[in-house]
This record gives structure tokens, sequence and C-alpha cells, in this order.
């Protein structure tokens, strides 16, 4: 029954054949990586209507994994698959694993072809492991345009090195230059930083914004360290310096804001960047202090929330409707830098 073969259920050919691929599945996720259907036989009563299915299985050597063998890299050193492997040497085989591992090496975006399978023959119980690649340009541009009723028209630029010094770092360089706003940020991403689940991000960046309501001038960095904390569950929490001039009714005022940003988010979307149906829950808090004392303490948090529902199975239509609510802790408002 656990390979859909269920007695009293209607016996149609797929469901026949399903059973071999289910059988092979389990055998393989079970330490057998060569696992073979020998024989396959349906003997077919009339009189009562019924089916009975025989198969013969050759489960194969059973193994643990041996050496990884790599072919196709030009570019990116032999480190960056061997820290995406999930499993140990000596490790008992599972295909689940392999297949953990391709997946892991598509999401460092440096290939555009992931090929993961064991190599017979079974040798003193350990199998060799083949990955042979296709890697893709490292190296991106975009641009996009955009115009606001109330802030004007605008566009934006950016750059990405997806393997720097070949170790599968990126390194991004973004600008805007709008009517009102002129920025530039660059940011160095260190992806599996200490341990396979966290990330490290230093940014730094510039800005001049020039509104109705106020001028500002502002330079600040931040380093920002994230981690996949469940499946669903990912956090961060950092340290940001910001400098900042600005102007407001023929008044300067200068300050020098040190925060600690976190951030919780809850995401089980079927997407991450074109999702179609879940809940992506995002929760931020970020304390600041101004050195320069020209301000209190301010203490700012935000919730978003953003649901996705499709009408169809295909997903042509779907409804997203995000909510937010944000809230700002201090003294005074007036003691809250305007551009915060």
């Amino acid at each position: 029954e656990d390979v859909g073969l269920v007695p009293g259920e209607p016996a149609l050919a797929d469901v026949v054949t399903g059973a071999d691929t289910k059988i092979l599945g389990r055998l393989r996720r079970a330490g057998h990586p060569f696992p073979s259907i020998v024989n396959r036989e349906a003997t077919v009563d009339f009189d009562t209507n019924t089916m009975q299915v025989t198969i013969e299985v050759d489960p194969g050597a059973e193994a643990v994994f041996g050496d990884l063998r790599i072919t196709g890299l030009d570019k990116v050193k032999p480190v960056v698959p061997n820290m995406e492997q999930p499993w140990k040497t000596g490790d008992a085989y599972d295909i689940r694993q392999i297949d953990k591992f391709r997946n892991r090496l598509y999401e460092t975006g440096l290939f555009t072809v992931v090929r993961v399978e064991p190599v017979p023959p079974v040798d003193d119980g350990r199998v060799t492991i083949s990955l042979d690649v296709t890697e893709r340009k490292h190296r991106s541009i975009g641009f996009g345009v955009s115009y606001y009723t109330d802030e004007g028209a605008g566009t934006e630029f950016f750059w990405e090195h997806r393997n720097l010094w070949q170790l599968g770092r990126k390194f991004r360089l973004e600008a805007k230059i709008a009517q009102q706003e002129v920025s530039f940020k660059s940011s160095l991403i260190l992806e599996r930083f200490r341990r396979q689940n966290q990330q490290l991000t230093a940014s730094i960046g510039a800005g001049i914004e020039d509104t109705d309501a106020y001028d500002s001038q502002e330079v600040g960095w931040a380093l920002i360290l994230s981690r996949e904390l469940h499946r669903h569950l990912d956090g961060s929490i950092g340290f940001a310096v910001r400098f900042t001039e600005v102007e407001q009714l023929d008044d300067t005022e200068h300050f020098q804001l040190f925060s600690l940003p976190m951030e919780l988010v809850w995401d089980n979307t079927d997407d991450a960047l074109n999702p179609t149906r879940g809940i992506r829950v995002t929760g931020q808090a970020e304390p600041f202090v101004d050195v320069l004392g020209d301000t209190s303490e301010f203490f700012k948090t935000q919730l978003t929330t953003s649901y996705y529902i499709a009408f169809d199975d295909d997903a042509t239509w779907v409804f997203a409707h995000p909510i937010n609510f944000g809230r700002i802790m201090s003294d005074s408002l007036a003691d809250v830098p305007y551009v915060e």
C-alpha cells in the first residue's frame, strides 16, 4: 500500500508503473544507490475483477558516500561546491542529500547546469559522487525607470559580481538618480559565513534628498548578520552608523546616529521572488542613539504582512495584499530626525 498498490482501488497502468518508481526511490533513500527492477508481472483474474502484481527488485549494494569528483569548473574554485556539500564522507548514501546538494548549487547563482549522480560500481562499500557543472556569467547589470506624481521621474542602476575572489562572494553596486534624490550603495555579501545557514553583509552608502519639506545629505555604513533559524523563519541583527545633515525651515541640524537593526521574517510562500500562494510576515525593530546629543534616544518598529491567494491552479490570477504597521517611540517626536 505504501507504494500505491492498494487493494480495492482501480488497477490503473500508471499506478502499477508508479509503484516501481516509489520502490526504487525508497531504496535510494535507504543507502542503495543502484537498485533496479528485475521483473514485474501483473496477473488479471476476470472472474473476481482483480489483478495480482508481483515486483521483483534487486536493491544493489549498500553504500556510504565516498569521494566527490568535480568537472566543468572554470572560474569558480572547487572549495565552493565543497562548502555546499550537505553530507560527510562515510555518511550513509541518501538520494535526498544529492537533491539538496543540487538545489544549493543552483541557489548560488553561479551555475546554469548542475548534474549530480552516483558513479557505479560501489567500491569497498563506498560510492563516488560525480558533479558536472556549467558556469553562468558571474556579472550582471540592470536598470529601471520610474515616475511618481509626488516625486517625479527617476532611474535606478545596479551592477553585481557573484564570484568575487572566485569564491562565490557577492559584490553589488546600486545607484538611484531621481528629481528629488540621488543615492549610491555598495554591498559585500559573504554567504555561508562561519556556518552553512549564515550570511554577513557589509554595506556603505551615501545620498542627497531635495524635497519640498526638507533637504538632507547622508553617509552611512552597516554590518548585518543573517541566519536561517527555521525552514520558514529567518532572523538578522546588525550595527549601523549614519551621519546626516538636515536643513528645514532655514534651520540646519547634524546627526550621528548609531542603531541596532533587527529583523525576523516568517515566509511560507511558494516562491521568494514571485509568490502566488502563502504568507510573509516581517517584523523589524531598531533602537537609535544620537552620539552628538542633538536628539534623544528613539525606537522604531514595523510589522509588514503580505499574503497571496491564487484563484486558479496555474496561478494566472493572484490576489496579493500587504498590511503595514509602524511605530516610533520617543520622549518627543520633535527629537526624531525628519528623515527617520
